[in-house]
């Protein structure tokens, strides 16, 4: 028996030193242009970082495994990975990289174009450019990334809102966001805050957090008037097309891949701190002040800052030492701390693990996907908890007819810290830090009494920003399920009907905490409740032609119709005075009341639409389009409104032939669009607020009253004569290509302008009311954007 184990031993050793063995491979990597060697290359084991580069013929020779993928890439050239195997000689030729400009686009809803043949500013982001990117955030990834959008964070916390804007703001007091678009179906990207950050809150996030990066195959951004008006009413500030990944034919084989990946966040950028003065002011110390223009550190003038003695406040000659006595009674020196806000961060970490399984043959497809994204925060006690699962399939049951479906669930969990103002500084953790003393000690002093569990900090109206961040806890957990069904049945090769039903719905349930003895609510403490829920539900049918008219023309013409609905719930409530220290529950309060912003809301926009587009000998193109809304949040007498676009291009190179070796492409393109824009759920209407108070600050009467609830007209007065907003753009450009399409630029001048905008204005209180909306304003909008390639 113990002959067979040895022997089974010796056997298990033996096969994995084979499988250890090293061997050298050589060869050279040579430019498929001219056939020379490329200097500088880099040959990498793949999965790893060994690896080498060329020398200046070329050539490489490397340390491998017969089980190794080696791959070559070099900038401007398409990167290639071949499998060791037996090999020991293995020479690569690397062909130039090249921009498409025959590629296809995904525009409005849905439709596959050309590239050569728009007629306006489309810029695409291809999904690997995103996975390289590791962002959690979707909207973060795409920051500098295309020319005309302006992306910028919220403070930098895990899953902090990301505001993203298209060619400036378009409304005075209203949306600004484009609309998102995943697989034909709308993505909901709302903030919706809990509470007024100029006050109080926290790091809300957006909700196209909820959207995988790593599962994007492409992405497009629609950019003007022109490219979007087919969406209708909510694309008035852009659209973002998202297409995400699906089986491919495979030949029945099943693939299964598996990746991961790390990365370490820091604080970018801290304020630029003096370290000569200490706390205090007019250059007198003072413990308790906020300020830090007192004494040099150098040299303190002890005179009318101590006698020696001692004592609290006071900066006295602690054996050769300038010291003072703390808050807490212990004696600690008078210098500065040059990095005592820069060490409260910490080194956030980012954690992503993808599985994927997918396959398929001529009829069918399939993809499984799931991902895990885990983000510890910057910020102490902060994070972000992010879990999705896709399983997506098409199939074809004959040359006519097709189907696909598509179903996510994603579960997001956020952390975050007590951002909003109160007084600028008191319950806001960044508000603490920036202004912390240079001579004060924050890491090393206790935040917090071990015995009644309150906050420590050097002045009592003041919050220790360790303690808000550990203590005033927020908290936001969301549920996500969107998918879709499709169909497609094709009449001929050039007519075809398809429609789709899309859904996409989520809860998102969060408590905030204000822990007792810090400043909110007079140091009582509050903890409030926030559950919204949202349901969007879009139905899409096209009917589309495309056909060769002759030899020169061509003809591809959409006819379709939308139906939207979209639903809110929401129910905020919150508890005031604390009763018990560290239960966060709302029973642990002592009144609840809900708060206003809780409530109910229904709206449902219908669109008719058009899309002609003429093709001639496939280097001049003209389009039209025109769309129809009707919109359940106008006065029924303004509900209906239609806008359209016109827009042209053309190819010179091809149109005057005139293509060289060094110009390859080059195309002009311009239009003129209209698009309308609905107003918000309800504002045709005065409605009434629930719980409501009157009274002054001699008395007051608060419902419920005596167990009785009680409802009141609301302060904003509807308008039953509101319109909607028109947003007129003229749009020019050009894109051009030299060198084979191996380096390029686009260039495009817009100029926009929206008018009777739809917003609050204010209104004597006599009337009863504080605000009212109505139409009024007009914003311009212009712009260059270039973007090189």
């Amino acid at each position: 028996m113990k002959r067979l184990i040895f022997i089974v031993c010796v056997i298990i050793i033996s096969i994995q030193l084979i499988n250890a063995q090293t061997k050298q491979i050589s060869g050279t990597v040579t430019s498929a242009d001219d056939g020379l060697g490329v200097p500088g290359v880099s040959v990498i084991i793949k999965g790893t970082t060994s690896g080498t580069s060329t020398d200046l013929d070329g050539k490489y020779t490397l340390e491998v495994q017969a089980s190794d993928i080696i791959v070559f890439s070099f900038v401007g050239m398409i990167t290639q990975e071949i499998p060791v195997g037996k090999q020991t000689m293995i020479n690569v030729t690397l062909k130039t990289e090249s921009f498409n400009v025959d590629e296809v686009v995904v525009t409005a809803v849905g439709i596959k174009r050309n590239a050569r043949s728009l007629s306006y500013s489309v810029q695409k982001v291809d999904g690997d450019d995103l996975e390289n990117k590791i962002e959690t955030d979707v909207v973060r990834a795409l920051s500098g990334r295309v020319a005309g959008v302006n992306v910028s964070g919220s403070g930098g916390a895990a899953g902090a809102s990301t505001n993203i804007v298209i060619r400036g703001n378009s409304s005075a007091l209203g949306n600004n966001q484009p609309l998102f678009v995943v697989d034909g179906v709308p993505f909901d990207n709302s903030n919706n805050s809990s509470q007024n950050l100029t006050i109080h809150g926290s790091t809300y996030s957006n909700r196209a957090l909820d959207i995988n990066p790593n599962d994007i195959e492409s992405m497009s951004v629609l950019k003007g008037g022109a490219a979007a008006a087919l969406y209708g009413s909510r694309a008035s500030n852009g659209v973002i097309i998202i297409t995400t990944k699906s089986g491919k034919d495979t030949k029945g084989k099943v693939n299964v891949s598996y990746t991961t990946t790390i990365a370490f966040e820091n604080a970018a950028k801290l304020p630029d701190y003096q370290n000569e003065y200490g706390q205090g002011a007019n250059f007198q110390f003072n413990s308790g002040y906020f300020g830090t223009w007192g004494p040099r550190f150098d040299a303190p003038d002890l005179d009318g800052n101590g006698d020696g003695v001692g004592g609290s406040g006071l900066l006295f000659d602690n054996n050769g030492t300038i010291s003072y006595v703390n808050h807490l009674g212990d004696v600690v020196p008078y210098k500065a701390f040059k990095d005592n806000v820069k060490d409260f961060f910490e080194t956030g970490i980012v954690f992503e693990n993808s599985v994927t399984i997918s396959g398929g043959d001529k009829t069918s497809d399939f993809l499984i996907a799931g991902t895990s994204s885990n983000n510890d925060g910057f910020i102490p006690h902060t994070g972000l908890d992010k879990y999705s699962l896709k399983v997506k399939g098409n199939h074809r049951f004959d040359e006519k007819f097709r189907v696909g479906a598509s179903l996510s669930y994603t579960n997001t969990t956020q952390k975050g810290v007590p951002i909003g103002g109160f007084g600028v500084t008191n319950t806001n953790v960044f508000g603490q830090l920036w202004i912390l003393p240079r001579s004060y000690n924050l890491t090393d002093f206790p935040y917090i009494d071990p015995v009644t569990q309150e906050n420590i900090h050097y002045r009592t109206d003041f919050d220790n920003p360790y303690y808000l961040a550990e203590q005033n806890t927020y908290n936001s957990v969301v549920n996500r399920v969107n998918g879709y069904f499709d169909a497609q049945y094709d009449f001929t090769d050039w007519l075809s009907l398809s429609y789709k039903y899309g859904f996409n719905t989520y809860t998102d349930d969060r408590d905030q905490t204000y822990a007792r003895s810090t400043q909110f609510n007079d140091g009582k403490g509050a903890i409030l409740f926030d559950n919204f829920r949202f349901t969007e539900i879009e139905q899409t049918g096209l009917l589309t032609f495309n056909k060769d008219l002759n030899e020169s023309f061509n003809l591809t013409a959409i006819a379709g119709i939308s139906i939207n609905e979209r639903k809110t719930d929401r129910m905020v409530v919150f508890g005031n005075d604390i009763i018990v220290h560290g239960i966060r529950n709302i029973n642990n309060t002592k009144n609840v009341v809900p708060v206003d912003d809780s409530g109910s809301s229904k709206r449902r926009l219908v669109g008719a639409f058009a899309d002609v587009t003429l093709g001639y000998k496939g280097y001049a193109f003209l389009n039209l389009t025109g769309r129809n809304d009707w919109s359940s949040t106008l006065p029924t007498s303004k509900n209906s409104y239609f806008y359209s676009s016109a827009t042209g291009s053309v190819v010179l190179t091809d149109a005057l032939d005139f293509r060289s070796n060094t110009l390859s492409y080059w195309k002009v393109y311009g239009g003129v669009s209209k698009i309308g824009n609905d107003a918000g759920a309800y504002l045709t209407q005065t409605t009434f607020t629930t719980s409501p108070e009157f009274g002054a600050n001699i008395a007051n009467l608060q419902f419920p009253f005596n167990g009785v609830a009680g409802l009141a007209f609301g302060n904003s007065l509807g308008n039953n004569d509101l319109s909607p907003e028109f947003t007129t753009e003229y749009e020019i450009g050009t894109d051009v290509q030299f060198f084979d399409n191996r380096i390029g630029f686009d260039f495009t001048y817009y100029d926009k302008v929206t008018t009777d905008q739809i917003f609050s204005v204010a209104v004597p209180a006599s009337t009863g009311y504080i605000s009212k909306v109505l139409n009024a304003g007009e914003i311009t909008n212009k712009g260059v954007e270039a973007n090189w390639r």
